[in-house]
């Protein structure tokens, strides 16, 4: 084994073969005039280093890895608006200043191509990304959220499984949405939730994760697909859709030669997004009582496109949703790898330098948030903070922006809360709090497993009504001609004033 400085000669050595380990592990960063050896790379680069940047006063840090005389890679952090704005979008295309533009600057999201077997917008960086947005935005409207979400969550509450987690339920029913909206994909197989939760990770944390496990995952999910497609193509060539124009334009003879279940592994932000507002619904129950109120004064179906623009512009579901995407701000660090020399904001970017802006700390930033821990819509009352634009950035800002955010992802999670709560009490079952995702964290997703009760009010104030009437009334209420003081009688009084839903009421709200 070696050691002392053979051992760190090697440590750079593999740092260097390897491009998935460029944060090493046991190497000496150095900041200023003083070096630091550090025992796990990722951990100090979202912890120690960001909060130097969020504590200096232009929202900037920066390392590089190597000796006081050697440097192989430079590591820069961002939370300040200035560097945000130029950092999201250094390296990119653009046929005004042709010289900034770096063919390398999306490596670091390599992992995304390897997984879908063809390349997505995130790595792609030249002419055809004006054509990919297009494309997914035609099939990512306001329009198609509203129809499939409105379908979808009312299949779920008529299926509503208390013995399935929260987590699960909502990830199903927004994988669902998606796969219905981008795909015209009528239905996919529940099996598929904890495939794209496992394949999530991987993606997240290639480096950790052994190629025949990653290939074994995306056999698995291809298999399903290959199935999925073979039942579901007539449908899916019904109309337009994001997998009809992805078979034209990756030039494919099959639309099962797409991994099109693949790519539904995006639903892991808007899954955290709608669970997180859930669990603080749930938990609060003068925020709840408010919400349905205000959602319960809409006249029109909230599925059809009159009554979601009423819905829409509800302002303290509107409040909610803003404070939910700041508060759990889903999406990982934005990473960008700089292979020449640059600038950003007036700062010497050298070649070799990794680029991070962490979204959530961002949106944790008590220069910008007042009391940033706690969850409280009240805070967007004012209307001040515009959605995309900092510091209000979960789906990133600038032109590269996520295309859901234009109007789709608002549409799933503002349906998605209404019709859960319009006629239901929700009541967290499994927990006394909910837990606090680390704002250092590359994964903001929920570690805990929650249940929910959901209470249908209409049932819940006959029950209560029930208990208010005299013997005789509840007889003649379901159905009975008289009452008779006996035995028998009495014991079927008893049996049939026993408070709550029936057992076949139960069982209708069972999958």
């Amino acid at each position: 084994m070696l050691t002392g400085p053979k051992q760190l000669l090697s440590s750079m050595i593999q740092t260097v073969l390897n491009p998935l380990r460029k944060i090493g592990t046991g190497l000496t960063y150095y900041m200023g005039d003083s070096g630091k050896i550090i025992r796990d790379g990722e951990k100090f680069m979202f912890t120690e280093l960001a909060d130097r940047a969020v504590a200096s006063q232009q929202g900037h840090s920066s390392t590089y890895l190597g000796l006081p005389f050697l440097s192989l890679y430079h590591f820069h952090i961002f939370t300040g608006e200035n560097f945000v704005k130029e950092a999201v979008s250094y390296g990119e295309y653009s046929e005004k200043f042709p010289g900034k533009f770096d063919a390398k600057a999306r490596s670091l999201f390599d992992p995304v191509k390897e997984f879908l077997g063809d390349p997505a917008i995130v790595n792609m960086n030249g002419k055809e990304v004006k054509a990919e947005r297009f494309g997914i935005k035609n099939n990512l409207s306001q329009a198609r959220a509203v129809s499939a979400a409105a379908n979808v969550f009312d299949r779920m509450l008529s299926n509503w499984a208390e013995e399935k987690s929260l987590n699960h339920i909502i990830c199903y029913a927004c994988t669902q949405i998606i796969a219905k909206a981008w795909y015209n994909l009528d239905e996919v197989p529940e099996e598929l939730i904890p495939l794209l939760k496992t394949a999530e990770y991987y993606v997240f944390n290639r480096d950790k994760v052994s190629d025949q496990d990653f290939e074994n995952l995306r056999q698995q999910i291809k298999d399903l697909n290959d199935r999925v497609i073979s039942e579901q193509e007539e449908n899916i060539r019904k109309g337009e859709s994001y997998l009809t124009y992805l078979q034209e334009a990756r030039g494919k003879k099959r639309l099962a030669d797409l991994n099109a279940l693949a790519g539904l592994v995006v639903e892991g932000n808007i899954t955290t997004v709608v669970t997180g507002a859930l669990l603080q619904i749930a938990t609060n129950q003068e925020l709840q009582n408010r919400l349905r109120e205000e959602i319960k004064s809409i006249n029109f179906d909230i599925g059809s496109p009159e009554g979601y623009q009423k819905l829409k512009e509800l302002p303290l579901l509107h409040q909610v949703y803003l404070e939910t995407l700041r508060y759990y701000s889903p999406s990982p660090p934005m990473a960008r790898y700089a292979s020449k020399a640059g600038t950003i904001n007036g700062v010497h970017i050298p070649a070799r330098s990794y680029l991070f802006i962490p979204l959530r700390r961002v949106m944790h930033d008590p220069k910008q948030w007042s009391h940033p821990e706690i969850f409280d819509p009240s805070r967007h009352e004012a209307g001040s903070r515009r959605l995309n634009e900092f510091p209000l950035t979960p789906f990133s800002t600038g032109p590269r922006v996520c295309p859901a955010s234009f109007g789709f992802a608002e549409a799933m999670f503002k349906i998605a809360i209404a019709k859960i709560i319009m006629n239901n009490e929700l009541t967290l079952t499994s927990h006394a709090d909910i837990e606090t995702i680390p704002v250092e964290t590359k994964e903001p997703r929920f570690k805990q497993t929650y249940f929910v009760k959901l209470n249908n009010l209409a049932q819940k104030a006959e029950s209560q009504a029930e208990v208010d009437l005299t013997p005789t009334q509840v007889l003649r209420m379901r159905g009975a001609t008289s009452y008779s003081p006996n035995t028998s009688s009495s014991s079927t009084l008893e049996n049939n004033t026993k408070i709550g839903p029936t057992q076949q009421q139960k069982q209708a709200y069972r999958v």
